[in-house]
């Protein structure tokens, strides 16, 4: 087995604990040099909303573009510094050796609350894309 299949294998241990227990992931690479932090769901501005956040650093040897976020799969509306973008579009930069903040003030991701119901409704699924390939993480759902 090499050092990346053995590495994912133990980051999804560790994830799959956590995100059970609180939906807090610690340190998921999901991609070479890439690490997303703190990744826990609440509630949106609006009772119909969700809102993820989410650190996600870059230690890779180059740049990332992020091109989107999914809550229970619907896209999430990007607002940074109170203006929505359009990731998909332009995607948000994250440099060599940089980290964005989605639980800051300045950068968020919303969705409308996806409809979960029976066993799975304990956990939302997020989506993330970057570089235009998507990275899925179960995040415990704040209704439970």
């Amino acid at each position: 087995m090499s050092r990346v299949s053995i590495l994912l294998a133990a980051a999804l241990a560790i994830f799959s604990v956590s995100a059970q227990a609180s939906g807090y992931a610690p340190f998921p690479e999901i991609l070479e040099g890439v690490d997303i932090e703190n990744v826990t769901l609440e509630r949106g501005a609006y009772p119909s909303q969700l809102r993820v956040s989410m650190v996600i650093s870059n230690s890779n040897s180059h740049n990332i573009q992020i091109n989107g976020v999914q809550i229970g799969g619907q896209n999430a509306e990007i607002i940074l510094n109170g203006q929505a973008i359009d990731p998909y579009l332009s995607g948000i930069m994250v440099e060599y050796d940089e980290e964005i903040d989605f639980s800051s003030s300045h950068l968020i991701a919303v969705a409308e609350k996806p409809r979960v119901s029976g066993a799975d409704s304990s956990h939302i699924e997020i989506t993330i894309s970057i570089d235009q390939k998507e990275y899925s993480l179960m995040v415990h759902n704040p209704a439970y």
